[in-house]
């Protein structure tokens, strides 16, 4: 395998979309090549830290409609492309192959969505251990800075407190409030803060179960100042939603509500990660959870 190679990966999608690919990303870093992401902003932000990507690109600037509409100018496309030795797709661009021909660029494009029973970032993996990669021992940890100004904003300390998320992108997907309630319960019962994790959606139930459990609210942080916070839980629980995966590759003690999708496939991976699925009590789950705080790395 030649070193020093200039590559650009090719991943649009959501927040834990994006995060599957980190594992991958790690893999084409390793041997000292200079790796581009090309993705979704806000989320492809998180891939800029050591070990991941050098620099991001959102999918969504004019120069990269020419992947997608033959009569779209790609002069500008062109120009950026010709900076890198190889292009690693996780995505269907129609174009794709046309632009790379043109300029000669070896390209491997891949369907993001695994095959049923595997999981997504395996997946990414296999695609790119046969472009000749090892894969990294472990998924890389996001860290990005000091938490104290952020646990001094909620009134916290480090490890004293369990994170809660109670939403996602689908209501397919999420165990119902009443649940989270009962499970908030059991952790102020035990003696934990708690943090109730608001996004963009999650106005209406998390100020409704904060009133029912009460609870600081973290509501619409910065990606990198929320994976900061998450970090220094005793413990996160969510839905299957991008800030479950955004908690477990940010090294939190992490319990995954699954209901309607696959863990097999999506599951959130991280140094301590147990996924549930329907029919578990709220008291059962604190159990879990009392098990993953006390798990070694």
């Amino acid at each position: 395998m030649d070193k020093g190679q200039h590559i650009l990966v090719i991943r649009a999608g959501a927040l834990g979309d994006t995060i599957l690919t980190f594992p991958a990303i790690a893999a084409l870093v390793a041997p000292g090549n200079r790796v581009e992401l090309l993705g979704t902003l806000p989320y492809t932000e998180l891939a800029k830290t050591p070990g991941l990507a050098h620099d991001v690109h959102s999918i969504d600037r004019a120069r990269f409609r020419a992947f997608f509409d033959e009569r779209a100018e790609d002069t500008e496309l062109l120009a950026f492309l010709e900076a890198f030795d190889l292009i690693v797709a996780w995505a269907r661009l129609p174009l794709l192959g046309v632009k790379a021909d043109r300029l000669q660029l070896r390209y491997v494009e891949t369907s993001p969505n695994p095959p049923e029973s595997v999981h997504a970032s395996d997946h990414l993996m296999a695609s790119v251990r046969a472009l000749g990669f090892r894969a990294p021992v472990a998924p890389p940890e996001l860290r990005f800075g000091d938490p104290g100004p952020l646990l001094d904003r909620y009134g916290l300390r480090p490890a004293s407190f369990v994170a809660i998320h109670p939403s996602s992108g689908s209501p397919k997907k999420n165990w119902p409030p009443h649940w989270f309630a009962e499970f908030a319960r059991c952790a102020t019962a035990a003696g934990q803060d708690l943090l109730w994790i608001q996004g963009e959606a999650d106005h209406g139930v998390v100020s409704r179960l904060s009133r029912a459990v009460p609870g600081p609210v973290a509501a619409e942080l910065p990606l990198r100042d929320l994976a900061t916070l998450l970090a220094s839980s005793a413990a996160f629980i969510g839905n299957d939603s991008g800030v479950s995966h955004l908690a477990a590759a940010a090294g939190a003690p992490t319990l995954a509500l699954f209901l309607s999708t696959d863990p097999r496939q999506w599951a959130p991976r991280g140094r301590s990660v147990r996924v549930v699925e329907a029919g578990a009590s709220p008291e059962a789950v604190w159990g879990f959870t009392l098990v993953l705080k006390k798990s070694p790395y």
